[in-house]
């Protein structure tokens, strides 16, 4: 295994350990129901006490596994696998020393607010670092790679509309008080992963120079529903004549572009760099309105004919 291999699965697991933590310090002895896997469990357990949260986490977690292998195939479910199975043995054994410690009923008499904070920012830290290294933390995330493939609905719009359904099934249990500080907390957490994972929320200009330009662009402008621009250009090493494709996407939307590359050409040169002052179809409502219309006239303009 190559040293940066090496790294990068250290920090999937360190990411791993952290949000184990905060699941367990924070969510499961208060019972506060937020989005993912592990509120999906503590609704669950709250519905059916006898069987506890890591045992429905496991059965969340391991369900979605198996129906994800026929769907995105061998290498999605072996990618997926190992943080399907350690986050909730991670999460078993942090219960178990928390218990152990007597910390757990103290931290069962946290206020809300702390619960959001600080809950927030661990788990936030914990997926950035899994993502950034080009892991996962498993769970409901894969539901939204479903949904990608096979209606290409966006996993924000997929992942806010199961989160959101979580959070108001925990909002009819344990009232609507967590369930408002619940949406606080998905707030949070978006936005402390977005800084870890690319330093900040924003635009992203990526530049790749592939050798499968019509795949990468294929992709991006169906998949990730984005334009991009192609530009002939030369190697000023071996002065190889080849195109390079510049997209600019949301910052959340570079991760999927980078896995969805590595899918198509692991050795396309790839580099990305922060993008302000971004105007234009698809970042500009004005603009958008403006397609709109234009659309509408060369529809006009068809009947006519």
């Amino acid at each position: 295994m190559k040293r940066d291999e090496v790294f990068k699965f250290l920090e999937i697991n360190l990411g791993l350990v952290i949000c184990s933590i905060g699941i367990s310090c924070f969510f499961w002895p208060t019972g506060f129901i937020t989005g993912g896997a592990s509120g999906l469990s503590i609704l669950l357990e709250q519905l059916i006490p006898k069987i506890s949260n890591v045992v429905f986490l496991y059965i969340i977690n391991i369900s979605l596994l198996v129906i994800s292998l026929p769907i995105l195939g061998k290498n999605y479910f072996l990618k997926t696998l190992y943080a399907t199975l350690m986050l909730p043995t991670f999460v078993a054994l942090a219960e178990f020393i928390i218990k152990a410690t007597g910390l757990y009923d103290t931290l069962a008499g946290l206020e809300s607010w702390l619960i959001v904070c600080f809950g927030a920012v661990i788990m936030g830290v914990g997926q950035g670092m899994s993502l950034r290294a080009n892991g996962s933390t498993g769970g409901l995330d894969v539901i939204g790679s479903i949904a990608f493939k096979c209606l290409h609905l966006p996993y924000s719009i997929s992942n806010s509309v199961i989160n959101g359904l979580i959070i108001i099934a925990g909002m009819i249990v344990t009232g609507v008080e967590k369930g408002l500080m619940a949406v606080v907390f998905m707030v949070l957490v978006g936005f402390i992963l977005d800084t870890v994972v690319f330093g900040g929320v924003g635009k992203r200009a990526v530049f790749i120079k592939s050798d499968k330009t019509e795949e990468v662009r294929n992709m991006i402008t169906s998949l990730l529903h984005r334009g991009c621009t192609i530009i002939n250009c030369e190697g000023g090493y071996y002065h190889i004549e080849g195109q390079m494709l510049i997209c600019v996407c949301l910052a959340k939307e570079y991760v999927m572009l980078r896995g969805l590359l590595d899918q198509i050409d692991p050795n396309a040169f790839t580099f990305m760099t922060k993008a302000s002052e971004v105007r234009g179809f698809g970042f500009s409502k004005d603009v958008l309105k403006r397609k709109e219309e234009i659309q509408a006239l060369k529809e006009e303009e068809n009947d006519f004919k």
